[in-house]
C-alpha cells in the first residue's frame, strides 16, 4: 500500500497510540488486597458486567420474537425453542439499552439449516482484548523473564466507543497495570483506521476524536472530546468505588505505533525524504509549518540521532518523552504471507488486514514496553520522593526507605530480560533527556536535602534552647538549696571553716553562688537567641 516515490505520510491506514498515565496507590493495603479491591470497581470487565450484556441480548432477542407473526412461528420449516427464552419474560426492562450499531448478525450455514448469531460489538471487543492482553503477558514473560509478568496485574477496563475524524469507529480500550511496590498506570489505546497524521503533527492528539459513546453510561464522564476527561472520568470513578487515594503525575509517555500507512518504506534503511520529514514532524511536534521551508535536513540528523530497531522495527525516541513506533514494507509483506499460509485465506480482505497489523502492532508495543515503563518508573520515583519530602517532612526515614525500596524494584524488574531489551533502555533513557531532566532532579532533590537538614538543624537549636531555660528555670527553683547543702558538706568534709565567719557565712556564699550561676545562664540562652535570629 506505499505510495509513490515523493510523497509523505497523507494517510495512516492502520496505527495505535498508547497513552500511558502513571500513578502511586496511597494505601496500606498489599498487593493481593489492592487488586481485588480495584476488580469491584464498576469500570473493571467483569463476569457480572458480561452477564448483563448477555442478558441484554436475550431480552432484546425475546422482544423480537413475541412480536412476530404467530403463524410465522408455526410454519413447519422454522424450529424455535421457546423454552430459552422464558427467563426474559419476567423482565421489564434489560440491564443495558441495546442500540442499532452495539449489534451484529452471524450468520451459519449448513446443509439443513441456518443458524443466527447475535452478537455484542462491545463484548466481541473486549474477548479479543482479552485474547490480545493473553498474547502480551506471554511474550513479554519470554522477553522480560516471569519476574517482570509476577510483579504486576493488568487489568481490562470498560471502553469508550469513538468515532473517529475519519468515519470510523472504534474502541478506546483502557488497562490499569498495578505493580507490587504500589505503582501504576492507566493506559489509554486508541486505533487509527484510515485518518490523517495531522493530529499527531499539531501534537493534539484529541483532534483525531469526532465523538465519544459512553456505552456504560459512566456518571464522571462529561461530553469533552479530549483525551484528559476520559482519563478523569476512569480516575474519579476508581477512587469513588474502591476508596482507595492515589497519586497522579503529569509525567506520562505516549508511544505512537504506525504499521501501515502512505508512503511505508520498503526496508528502514531507504526511506524518502518526505516520509523521514513527516515522521520528524510527528515525533518532534509540533514543528513550524513555513511555507518554502524544508526540514528534511533536521529530520535526516534526528532520526540517525535518535533510532533504536531492527529486523523491520525502527523506535524513534522523543527527547522530552515518547516514542515513535513504525515498520517497514518488508516486515508486512512477510507477516502478511504467514498469515496467509496459517489461514489459507487467498485474498487478504480489510479484516484479515485488520487482524495482521493488529499482531504486527501487538509485537511492536511488547517489544518496547519495558523500557518506556521502567524510564516513566524511575520519574515517578524522583517525583514521589521530591514531593513527599516537600509535605510531609517528619516522615523522611520512611519516604527514603521507600525510595531506595523503589530502586531495588525497578532494578529487580529488569533482571531477566534478554540483554539486547537492556541495550535498548539504556539507549531511550540517554535519548530521553528532557523527560527524565536528571541535572534538574538533581538540583531539587539536593536543594529539598539542604532545607530539610536546615530545618532539623534549626530544631536541634530549639531543643537546646529548650534545655537551657528549662535547666534556667529548675535551677531558679531548686538550685539555692542544691547549692546550700553542697557547701555545706564540702565543709564539714574537708573540715576547713568549721565555724560561720561574720559575712561569710553558708547562706551568704549560697545566695552569691546561686546568683552567679544565673547570671551566667541567662547570658549564654541571651547569646544563643542572637545566633539564632
Amino acid at each position: 500500500m506505499a505510495q509513490k516515490a515523493g510523497s509523505g505520510i497523507e494517510k495512516i491506514i492502520y496505527g495505535e497510540i498508547h497513552s500511558y498515565y502513571p500513578l502511586k496507590f496511597e494505601t496500606d493495603l498489599d498487593f493481593e488486597a489492592l487488586c481485588e479491591t480495584v476488580r469491584q470497581s464498576t469500570v473493571f470487565f467483569s463476569e457480572e458486567y458480561q452477564n448483563k450484556i448477555m442478558d441484554s441480548l436475550g431480552y432484546s432477542l425475546s422482544r423480537s420474537i413475541r412480536e412476530m407473526p404467530g403463524e410465522l412461528l408455526q410454519e413447519p420449516d422454522i424450529k424455535m425453542d421457546m423454552k430459552a427464552f422464558s427467563r426474559y419474560n419476567e423482565m421489564t426492562a434489560p440491564p443495558f439499552q441495546m442500540e442499532g450499531d452495539d449489534l451484529q448478525l452471524e450468520l451459519e450455514m449448513t446443509d439443513t439449516s441456518v443458524k443466527i448469531h447475535l452478537v455484542s460489538t462491545e463484548l466481541e471487543a473486549l474477548g479479543q482484548r482479552l485474547d490480545r492482553l493473553h498474547e502480551e503477558q506471554e511474550a513479554s514473560s519470554q522477553i522480560y523473564g516471569s519476574g517482570f509478568t509476577s510483579a504486576q496485574d493488568r487489568l481490562i477496563l470498560l471502553p469508550f466507543k469513538i468515532e473517529l475524524e475519519s468515519k470510523e469507529t472504534v474502541w478506546l480500550h483502557a488497562l490499569l497495570y498495578i505493580f507490587e511496590n504500589h505503582m501504576g498506570f492507566l493506559k489509554l489505546e486508541l486505533p487509527l483506521i484510515n485518518t490523517s497524521p495531522a493530529p499527531l503533527q499539531r501534537n493534539n492528539v484529541d483532534l483525531f476524536i469526532s465523538n465519544v459513546i459512553n456505552k456504560w453510561k459512566n456518571k464522571n464522564y462529561v461530553s469533552e472530546k479530549s483525551f484528559s476527561h476520559i482519563v478523569e472520568a476512569y480516575l474519579n470513578t476508581l477512587h469513588e468505588d474502591t476508596h482507595i487515594d492515589f497519586i497522579k503525575y503529569g509525567s506520562g509517555i505516549r508511544n505512537i505505533i504506525l504499521i501501515d500507512f502512505d508512503g511505508i518504506p520498503k526496508q528502514l534503511n531507504n526511506i524518502s525524504k518526505d516520509v523521514q520529514e513527516d515522521l520528524y514532524r510527528i515525533i518532534a511536534a509540533p514543528v513550524p509549518n513555513r511555507r518554502d521551508t524544508s526540514y528534511y535536513r533536521d529530520a535526516q540528523e534526528y532520526i540517525q540521532k535518535n533510532s533504536w530497531g531492527r529486523h523491520g522495527i525502527n523506535y524513534l525516541t522523543k527527547t522530552t518523552g515518547g516514542c515513535l513506533s513504525y515498520i517497514d514494507q518488508g516486515l508486512l509483506d512477510m507477516v502478511t504471507e504467514q498469515y496467509k499460509n496459517q489461514t489459507g485465506v487467498k485474498d487478504i480482505k480489510a479484516d484479515d488486514h485488520y487482524r495482521i497489523c493488529n499482531d504486527l502492532a501487538r509485537d511492536v508495543h511488547v517489544n518496547a514496553e519495558l523500557a518506556l515503563l521502567i524510564i516513566m518508573m524511575k520519574k515517578m520515583n524522583d517525583l514521589n520522593n521530591f514531593y513527599k519530602k516537600v509535605f510531609k517532612p517528619k516522615e523522611l526515614a520512611k519516604i527514603q526507605k521507600e525510595y531506595n525500596r523503589n530502586l531495588i524494584f525497578i532494578s529487580e524488574l529488569q533482571e531477566g530480560c534478554y540483554g539486547t531489551v537492556s541495550e535498548q533502555t539504556a539507549v531511550f533513557e540517554a535519548r530521553m533527556p528532557h523527560y527524565l531532566k536528571p541535572e534538574i532532579t538533581r538540583n531539587k532533590q539536593s536543594a529539598i536535602d539542604s532545607i530539610l537538614k536546615a530545618e532539623e538543624k534549626e530544631k536541634a537549636e530549639r531543643f537546646e534552647s529548650f534545655l537551657a531555660v528549662g535547666g534556667f528555670m529548675l535551677t531558679l527553683i531548686f538550685g539555692l538549696p542544691a547549692i546550700y547543702e553542697t557547701v555545706e558538706i564540702i565543709r564539714n568534709v574537708f573540715g576547713f571553716i568549721s565555724v560561720d565567719v561574720p559575712i561569710i557565712t553558708l547562706e551568704n556564699l549560697s545566695v552569691a553562688l546561686w546568683i552567679l550561676l544565673n547570671l551566667f545562664m541567662g547570658l549564654k540562652i541571651k547569646s544563643g537567641k542572637q545566633v539564632w535570629k
